[in-house]
């Protein structure tokens, strides 16, 4: 079994997807925890989208 890395960042981005998807599915308080998830998605998407600049841009 491979060992896992729990703190890196495709698990945090994975984990905040999941928030996104169930406060899209669930119309309770969970709306609430849907905007902190969006807050996060858009962070993980970002630093995505930055880090493919910076390796193109190194290229």
């Amino acid at each position: 079994m491979p060992e896992w890395n729990w703190r890196t960042f495709p698990v945090f981005f994975a984990f905040v997807a999941g928030i996104v998807i169930m406060g899209l599915v669930a119309d309770t308080i969970l709306g609430l925890i849907f905007f902190g998830g969006l807050f996060g998605l858009a962070y993980g998407v970002a630093h995505i989208l930055s880090r493919m600049w910076v390796t193109r841009r190194r290229g």
